[in-house]
């Protein structure tokens, strides 16, 4: 019925031209070989190959083209995945139509179409991520990664092969690198900025 909508809602619009429909990721993947659309609206939730598995796919093999994710929701996580995979926007299926059509025309156009607030929070943790790594040695974030997950001094110290007072020496110059007081506060940190 999804499919159904969607097709008479472009098939209307003289804008448009559906140039196929598939019902399932392996459709998709032979459609988007065979014709190259312009424009690919890809639901995340197809059977047999999901729309992510399809969306790696074509990236894979260079047959990536604008394409615009149909959801319900959708994490941070698999968010940026998807945008590092060529995705150009995500479409709400809670949306009106109307936006979905101006969604389209925007990407078609090669622009974006993204939902604000996941998108500042994906680009937040990012840029958080950056400034661990331009302020923390690997070492040291290899240490705040143990420390998140609750391991101990001597766990760390013996996982990283060091001695128990390197480890405490590590922590100290984390927490004055971070600003930081305490390890309560680095688990939150780590934790808040996808380093667990």
């Amino acid at each position: 019925m999804t499919l159904m909508g969607l097709s008479m809602l472009f098939g209307n619009d003289p804008e448009f031209a559906v140039v196929a429909e598939a019902s399932d990721g392996e459709e998709a993947l032979r459609a988007v070989r065979d014709i190259r659309p312009d424009l690919l609206l890809l639901d995340v939730n197809l059977p047999r190959v999901d729309g992510f598995d399809v969306l790696k796919t074509l990236h894979g093999e260079s047959l990536a083209c604008r394409t615009l994710l149909y959801t319900y929701c959708m994490d941070d996580d698999r968010l940026l995945e998807a945008m590092n995979w060529g995705v150009r926007g995500v479409v709400l299926k809670t949306m009106p139509p109307t936006l979905l059509v101006q969604a389209v025309k925007k990407v078609h156009a090669g622009g974006l179409w993204l939902e604000i607030g996941s998108v500042g929070r994906v680009l937040e943790r990012d840029a958080a991520r950056l400034k661990v790594r331009d302020l923390l040695t690997d070492r040291e974030i290899e240490l705040v990664k143990a420390i998140a997950v609750g391991s101990r001094n001597k766990t760390v110290a013996a996982r990283l092969n060091i001695q128990e007072g390197t480890v405490r020496i590590h922590l100290h110059n984390i927490y004055r690198k971070l600003g930081l007081s305490g390890r309560g506060e680095l688990i939150a940190y780590a934790q808040r900025n996808g380093l667990t």
